[in-house]
């Protein structure tokens, strides 16, 4: 039986079975194995099909609201930075009085675009934003940085500057309490509506927000004005990046953006902090920086 067993066609059937054996093994696991990662490949392009798809329907229904407001607040930017000497900005802490058109107006218009702003971060917060596609996800930098000009207080560093007192900047809680004073049920109030709302009580936020705006000025030794600047800057690029061809600014008009009436001291920051949010990169963002032309 042995010598049976030891004859070569038994050792070659032998060997045969058992290479049969082990390659079914082996294709079952190949095959299990295939199967389990293309079934991990399908359900993750699924999830960033459909996570995408659903950032880029809440993109789409805010922005042309957001390019409309970004619009109205870049005219009265550029009608301040031409005419403040009129003082028109000074109201002495007169906040009720809905006949301070310009001030009530220019905290309008700042207010409508943080408030489109802040709705869509807040529609995205239970999205990934993080596998946006890289056009919407430097939109969404651009929205959640814009808030930062009023409440970041390393717009000041290398200043001397109390950041324990909402003097040129106002508290990020503050901040945010601002949405809902300008939108109601989803929707952004009318420029009437909020002058009716100025004889209730005013919140922290909107007094604070008042506060900072009231008297800003370029003869001041205060730092309000030097974000103001960049407030009008960042408005510009962000309207070039994604605004329509009429919203656009030529170089030569955006450099007397920047230096008109009066070049920030806080270039250099802004700047840092434009590569600290990772935003340098994009188009619109490396062209300002370009022309900013801070050594």
């Amino acid at each position: 039986m042995i010598d049976f067993i030891k004859t070569p066609q038994v050792i070659a059937a032998i060997i045969a079975a058992i290479t049969s054996i082990i390659t079914l093994g082996l294709t079952l696991l190949t095959k299990n194995s295939i199967e389990k990662n293309l079934l991990i490949f399908r359900l993750n392009s699924e999830y960033k099909f459909e996570q995408r798809k659903k950032i880029k329907n809440v993109l789409a229904l805010n922005k042309g609201h957001l390019l409309t407001v970004c619009e109205n607040l870049n005219h009265r930017l550029w009608n301040f930075s031409n005419e403040n000497h009129f003082k028109w900005m000074e109201v002495d802490g007169d906040y009720n009085n809905p006949n301070n058109y310009y001030f009530q107006s220019f905290v309008y218009r700042i207010l409508s675009v943080y408030a489109w702003m802040r709705k869509i971060e807040l529609e995205l917060i239970h999205l990934d934003t993080t596998i946006a596609t890289s056009d919407d996800l430097n939109f969404i930098k651009f929205i959640r940085f814009y808030g930062r000009i009023f409440s970041d207080i390393a717009f000041f560093k290398g200043f001397k500057y109390d950041c324990s007192s909402e003097t040129d900047h106002i508290f990020k809680n503050n901040l945010d309490e601002l949405y809902h004073n300008i939108i109601r049920e989803n929707e952004l109030i009318s420029y009437n509506e909020y002058l009716k709302k100025l004889s209730e009580n005013q919140s922290e936020g909107l007094l604070s927000f008042y506060k900072l705006l009231d008297g800003v000025n370029t003869k001041e030794e205060r730092l309000r004005w030097q974000w103001f600047q960049i407030l009008k800057i960042l408005n510009l690029a962000f309207l070039n990046s994604y605004g329509y061809d009429y919203q656009q600014t030529s170089d030569e008009k955006m450099k007397i953006a920047i230096n008109t009436p009066m070049r920030s001291k806080l270039y250099g920051n802004f700047i840092f902090l434009l590569k600290e949010h990772k935003l340098d990169k994009q188009k619109e963002i490396k062209r300002l920086i370009n022309l900013l032309d801070v050594k």
